[in-house]
């Protein structure tokens, strides 16, 4: 037996209507039932329609996972404004890290494995949204950020990578002219 197209649009309304809530908010709990309930029974649908009634499922599945994501990203930014009132200092994640002392090399936060040269080669280029600058190895192998508020000298890898993570500068690329 064939199910017509307004007999299936009234199961997926009918489906759509029990997985809200009154408040246009998704009832996950009642999905999952419904779901494992076999709410569509196989021997009354065509291919097409089972087919159908599958991709509105995923999408509507997909719909959920994105509203978790977001949920969870909202909670982050939650947390983050309430330890920033609170005075504490709170970061997620390190931006950048010494990954060679040796060879001159740092770590940016999308994993960019980046190597500082000298004067006259391409130089890095951080920027934290008021400052913009470069890094270089300065002669005497001292590294150098240059930025349009000021100059500053490190004596090794670990010092600089300490000072763009308090003053939150993030990788932007490579000056190569």
């Amino acid at each position: 037996m064939r199910i017509r197209e307004s007999k299936l649009r009234r199961i997926i309304r009918q489906t759509i209507v029990e997985t809200y809530d009154g408040e246009g908010r998704p009832n996950w709990d009642n999905e999952e039932k419904l779901r494992k309930a076999g709410k569509f029974d196989k021997s009354n649908i065509s291919k097409a329609d089972e087919e159908e009634a599958a991709a509105h499922i995923k999408y509507r599945e997909d719909l959920r996972k994105d509203y978790e994501r977001k949920l969870a990203e909202i909670e982050k930014l939650k947390q983050d404004r309430n330890a920033r009132k609170k005075g504490e200092r709170y970061r997620f994640d390190e931006s950048f890290s010494v990954y060679s002392e040796r060879g001159k090399y740092i770590e940016s936060s999308d994993g960019s494995l980046l190597q500082l040269a000298g004067m006259d080669e391409p130089k890095i280029i951080v920027s934290n949204g008021r400052e913009r600058g470069s890094l270089v190895l300065h002669r005497g192998g001292r590294i150098y950020l240059q930025t349009n508020r000021m100059d500053k000298f490190f004596s090794n890898l670990k010092e600089l990578c300490d000072y763009l993570n308090q003053n939150n500068f993030e990788y932007e690329g490579i000056d190569d002219y």
